[in-house]
């Protein structure tokens, strides 16, 4: 069963992940295959998911987006296909 954690709850330090845990006990402190690619200010939200005895974190963040006026867009040159990201083994 997956775990959600919201911004402001966890703690993300480099290739660390402190989640909190149960009142008065210690924090978890799980430690990630990679880096996560973007800086700790954009991540919105974690996710702790099990599948075939590994654990995985899924990482929600928040990244910029251009707004254009009407009838006008990017250069096709500068279009980007985004699509669904590996998780992060942990």
């Amino acid at each position: 069963m997956p775990v959600r954690w919201c911004h402001g709850t966890f703690t993300l330090d480099g290739r660390r992940v402190r989640i909190p845990t149960a009142k008065g006990t210690s924090p978890l402190w799980v430690r990630l295959a990679r880096d996560v690619p973007y800086r700790a200010e954009q991540v919105r939200s974690i996710t702790l998911l099990c599948e075939d005895d590994r654990l995985f974190l899924d990482v929600t963040v928040e990244v910029p987006v251009a707004v254009y006026p009407p009838q006008a867009g990017p250069a096709s040159s500068r279009s980007v296909v985004v699509g669904a990201l590996e998780p992060f083994l942990v």
